[in-house]
């Protein structure tokens, strides 16, 4: 994939991963290979793919952007999913780290969290409804109305991130959920003495 991008426009400047998928059951049920399918995907093709991207942004010495995206499951955790959970968290983590390591090179890697309305999630929005149904509330709701918003609202994010307007962010979490914004920042003691906060 690198070396397509790189054929084709002669350097790579931008990395955004965005993995996704579900292969779920409780922890008590869940098979080796429903695990495995999950982690892959979502973790371990995002850090491969960052591997690749940075080594040859760095080949380029003129730095890049990497935006991992990431979910509030890696939060908060989601019942029969404990793979997919587990990889949004682990996302976060390899995100700050990276950070760490790659700002020498001036990569900066941040990761975005959406709630978004995918084809991915449409199974998800639907069984929302269909619990509302049975628990005798209103149902007949837009995925607006239950916080899923259209991929163009997070757009925007991503596209700052990714240009030159944002050369001094690396290590941050943003979270966008349609109009509302939130940070969950890194600061420093010191130059280099990252410490994590959440706020």
């Amino acid at each position: 994939m690198v070396a397509a991008a790189v054929e084709n426009f002669g350097r790579l400047d931008i990395l955004f991963n965005n993995a996704g998928g579900f292969n779920g059951a409780t922890i008590l049920d869940m098979e080796e290979e429903q695990w495995n399918a999950v982690i892959d995907v979502q973790l371990s093709g995002v850090v491969h793919c960052t591997q690749h991207a940075a080594r040859q942004m760095i080949s380029q010495g003129s730095g890049g952007a990497i935006i991992n995206m990431f979910g509030a499951t890696g939060f908060c955790g989601m019942y029969g999913h404990a793979n997919h959970a587990a990889t949004k968290g682990a996302i976060l983590a390899a995100t700050r780290s990276c950070a760490f390591e790659l700002r020498s090179h001036h990569i900066r890697v941040n990761a975005v969290r959406a709630k978004l309305r995918t084809e991915l999630m449409a199974p998800l929005i639907d069984q929302i409804r269909e619990h509302l149904k049975s628990a005798g509330e209103p149902h007949d709701v837009t995925a607006r109305e239950l916080e899923y918003y259209g991929p163009e609202e997070a757009s925007g994010l991503v596209a700052w991130l990714a240009s030159g307007l944002t050369s001094e962010i690396t290590g941050q979490l943003f979270g966008i959920d349609g109009p509302k914004l939130t940070h969950y920042g890194v600061y420093r003691k010191r130059q280099r003495d990252p410490v994590w906060r959440s706020g």
